[in-house]
């Protein structure tokens, strides 16, 4: 990960000037402003800890996410990591165009500046792709077995090791859905060997644990705040 201490750089990431084009709600814009703000702290070493972004379901969570990995351009390779390959699968066609094509304000094609692919088609095209215009989909499961494999036999295991050191020292940053899942520790152990921004997207910012996921840096739009700002309409049945 680049460690930018450049004001002007730290200026446009707070710009962004391709999502002005994207017709986003004002609290998405909001926790995106919050994203960036975590993103520059800790491009000036004044944290280590990771951002937390605790939206209700339905919000449009997907949509910060969707906006961070690929509208920013001082943003480099991005990883965005979910806990089950349903999820993953979704998150990958949502990154790539659904998100985008929903919008009624959007970017021409071919002007958002990073492409979108999974981790296996990654492995696929071998280690020595390059990764800084790309935003990796993946399990966490997936990256936590590759950062195990010590000694690779096969080829292919020899590729995902490479790709696996490659994606520790050149991710810029690190986006997780379902955050909560997270602290698991051989997941924790496996993510924080990457020394870049990493946030959280959580619907609920409790573990499966009942203990709450803390963090210096987090935006929390709830369920009420949606309800106040009729973000969600909510179905009433007459008995």
């Amino acid at each position: 990960m680049n460690q930018v201490r450049d004001d002007k750089v730290e200026k446009r990431l707070l710009d962004a000037p391709l999502l002005k084009k994207l017709s986003l709600r004002d609290y998405q814009r909001e926790a995106i402003r919050s994203c960036l703000l975590y993103i520059g702290s800790f491009r000036r070493l004044e944290t280590n800890r990771a951002g937390l972004v605790h939206m209700a379901t339905g919000t449009g969570k997907t949509g910060v996410i969707a906006s961070l990995a690929r509208c920013i351009p001082e943003i480099g390779t991005t990883m965005v990591l979910a806990p089950r390959v349903a999820l993953c699968d979704q998150l990958e066609i949502e990154l790539a165009s659904r998100f985008f094509e929903k919008l009624q304000r959007r970017p021409k094609p071919g002007e958002i500046p990073k492409r979108v692919v999974s981790m296996e088609q990654l492995i696929e095209r071998g280690a020595k792709t390059r990764l800084s215009n790309l935003v990796v989909v993946s399990t966490i499961q997936m990256f936590e077995s590759m950062s195990r494999t010590a000694s690779p036999s096969s080829k292919r295991e020899k590729i995902k090791r490479q790709l696996c050191e490659r994606l520790i020292a050149e991710t810029d940053l690190v986006l997780v859905d379902e955050g909560h899942y997270e602290p698991a520790l051989s997941w924790s152990q496996a993510l924080r060997q990457i020394r870049a921004p990493r946030i959280l997207f959580t619907a609920t910012p409790y573990r499966n644990d009942l203990k709450l996921s803390t963090s210096i840096y987090d935006f929390r739009f709830t369920s009420r705040s949606s309800r106040q700002r009729h973000s969600i309409l909510f179905a009433k049945f007459d008995r």
